[in-house]
């Protein structure tokens, strides 16, 4: 510490020269230290309080703190150290474009962007598509592939049909529901007035079919009406 020995009354424009000089010295060592050499956790401190409201700010060689409390609980925080940076609040609000290495993006309209996302729970939404349309679904009907799921409005009963005569079930003339191409016979359909076509049915885990049963049944009536002497 420098210490000025002499008579001030005698000596004023010395003692001038002497605290310019100091100024100088002063303002070059503040300038020119060296966080390795002078920097301490005390080095800069913040701290402000008024009534049950209390603002902390602390830099130091171990990173920035800032600390914003409301009586004994913390309101928020922003720390940045060898971590990372930590923000933590009840509310936290991002206004303009919010980027996340360019794979995750929430645009000024609101909307978002993301390269894959995986979720747990449920998802509610308006309306929900794929880029291809593929799969569209809203508050009151969805599409998956040709296939369309809705309720009506005159009766309330609800419906999976298409227009897709290719897919199998819609409001072709002839086929209300068919299994196979279009363009042919379908080997299973089902018309519009109750009637069932098909090649085979298997029922109860039998190795054969019912036209098969149905046409054993045909032969043993033939046998029976010719053992008892033809029909009639």
């Amino acid at each position: 510490m420098a210490v000025y020995s002499g008579n001030i009354a005698d000596n004023n424009q010395k003692v001038k020269d002497y605290l310019y000089k100091l100024n100088q010295d002063l303002i070059y060592m503040f300038n020119n230290m060296t966080p390795e050499d002078n920097f301490s956790k005390e080095a800069l401190q913040v701290y402000a309080k008024s009534q049950d409201k209390v603002a902390e700010l602390s830099v130091s060689v171990d990173g920035i703190f800032m600390n914003y409390l409301k009586g004994d609980s913390l309101i928020a925080s922003i720390n940045l150290d060898d971590s990372g940076v930590s923000i933590k609040a009840n509310k936290i609000t991002l206004e303009g474009l919010v980027t996340a290495n360019q794979n995750f993006k929430i645009l000024l309209d609101g909307s978002m962007e993301a390269k894959n996302g995986k979720f747990s729970g449920r998802i509610t939404a308006s309306s929900f598509s794929t880029k291809s349309d593929y799969f569209y679904a809203d508050d009151n009907e969805a599409y998956i592939g040709g296939f369309h799921a809705y309720e009506s409005g005159h009766s309330g009963a609800q419906y999976l049909a298409t227009v897709s005569e290719d897919i199998g079930m819609g409001d072709h003339p002839e086929y209300a529901f068919w299994a196979g191409s279009s363009g042919a016979e379908p080997p299973f359909r089902v018309t519009h007035d109750g009637r069932i076509y098909c090649r085979n049915i298997y029922a109860g885990g039998d190795s054969h079919s019912i036209s098969y049963l149905i046409n054993e049944l045909e032969d043993r009536v033939y046998q029976l009406e010719m053992n008892s002497g033809g029909p009639g």
